[in-house]
């Protein structure tokens, strides 16, 4: 058979084929970084006749002790089952879901049997018992010492000024809805805006919510603004700067600061009307 497949046949032997694996290391808590070259050997075990089983890395490698410390995930639900009126897929609902806020939760998930959607998942007509997912927040701070305000009546105007474009793709949105439905745009602007946020400020002992808030339409959208009317009574506490032991925010400011996040409770997500907006100015009138 030898001279058959060999000399008749000029048949070869194919060549072995190399075994590939995957290691998992873990250096010394101590060490900063290890360095491992191509070509290193690595001893995987023993052979019956007690020879050892050689591995070569096929890479140079670079290994640290950094851990994943923090896992999440966000869903942006575009449900085509809820109607807007409009010819655009609007977001219907922002989602997100912390599944494990430092090392130690980390390594708790690791060994246990739970898992979770790593896109995350739309919770839209979902029983309260059945989501596994909360609203996510969004939204933007403004902090400026003219904020130092006593305890009185106080009307704050923030006055917004956005781009030509951003305006633009915001009136399409809502010229869109009011040909499709038997709204006015003035009547559209306000089911978008009326309830758009939730707005909050610093006091000394935390954050105060603001209840009572305009959003005006501009008479004139060419000036490329929006601006938010905020009305707060004067038996509300007083602003105070930031205070991160209080307001538990990780941020650099000293001055007081008004929160604005946003309402996913309402029909309309504003979320789906500022999204990709560009802001060039913000002005406060006090």
């Amino acid at each position: 058979l030898d001279f058959y497949y060999k000399n008749i046949l000029s048949q070869k032997k194919r060549a072995k084929t190399q075994n590939k694996t995957h290691i998992v290391v873990e250096i010394d808590e101590n060490l900063e970084e290890l360095s491992i070259n191509k070509g290193c050997r690595l001893i995987a075990g023993q052979y019956e006749d007690g020879t050892n089983i050689i591995f070569k890395t096929d890479e140079d490698t670079v290994l640290n002790n950094v851990k994943i410390c923090y896992l999440m995930t966000i869903f942006i639900s575009r449900n085509k089952n809820i109607e807007y009126n409009s010819r655009y897929q609007l977001i219907s609902s922002i989602f997100s879901k912390i599944i494990a806020k430092n090392n130690v939760e980390v390594q708790k998930f690791n060994s246990s049997n739970n898992l979770f959607s790593i896109l995350g998942e739309d919770q839209n007509f979902l029983t309260q018992n059945e989501r596994n997912m909360d609203f996510a927040d969004f939204g933007f701070m403004i902090s400026s010492p003219v904020l130092r305000i006593g305890q009185s009546d106080r009307t704050i105007s923030v006055e917004l000024t956005f781009d030509s474009k951003s305006i633009r793709n915001l009136t399409d949105l809502i010229i869109d809805i009011s040909n499709n439905s038997q709204l006015s745009e003035e009547e559209v602007f306000y089911k978008v805006f009326s309830k758009a946020f939730n707005i909050q400020y610093t006091t000394v002992n935390g954050w105060e919510n603001i209840e009572h808030y305009d959003f005006l339409i501009p008479d004139d959208w060419s000036t490329r603004k929006l601006t938010i009317i905020l009305n707060i009574n004067k038996v509300k506490p007083a602003f105070s700067c930031f205070d991160n032991s209080v307001h538990k925010r990780s941020l650099s400011t000293h001055h007081p600061i008004i929160e604005f996040t946003l309402n996913q409770n309402s029909f309309y997500n504003s979320y789906a009307f500022i999204n990709g907006m560009q802001l060039n100015r913000i002005d406060l009138n006090i």
